[in-house]
């Protein structure tokens, strides 16, 4: 009965180890992208975790450029004036369907990982280009409809 009782409770232990054990090779794999999120709820970390995960993978750049030149004649002379204005933004936006999630720790203080296999990029990337060439036939064949939609 006492080996009996040892076994099970060694069995029972099992699986809370096994899933610390299981994040801390999936941040440390090179085959996962992840992201961790804190929050007081669950749901709020979870949102945090995507965003985290979200923005290791996306990442856009803009940029506005404006350059204005003057030139001011003063006693035959020329003096040329130049001024460039420059401002760089970074944002991330996407949509992730394809993770998995982890809550590490319940409420209060919840702590949720989410992950995916960096080979599922290219599905992710392959979806976006494919939808990307059918708004541009679709644009076409409105141009071609004589439609501005």
């Amino acid at each position: 009965m006492k080996q009996f009782l040892t076994i099970f409770l060694l069995l029972t232990m099992l699986p809370m180890s096994s899933w610390a054990q299981s994040w801390e090779s999936i941040k440390e794999s090179s085959q996962y992208l992840w992201g961790e999120g804190h929050g007081s709820t669950v749901a709020e970390a979870d949102r945090n975790a995507l965003a985290d995960l979200m923005s290791k993978i996306v990442t856009h750049v803009s940029s506005d450029f404006t350059q204005e030149e003057g030139e001011v004649n003063t006693d035959g002379q020329i003096n040329e004036m130049s001024s460039i204005k420059s401002r760089i933004q970074t944002y991330s936006q996407g949509t992730l369907t394809n993770t998995e999630r982890l809550t590490i720790k319940n409420e209060p203080n919840a702590i949720v990982g989410r992950y995916m296999k960096k080979s599922e990029l290219h599905f992710i990337f392959l979806k976006r280009k494919n939808k990307a060439i059918d708004m541009v036939k679709t644009a076409l064949r409105a141009e071609e409809a004589g439609k501005a939609d």
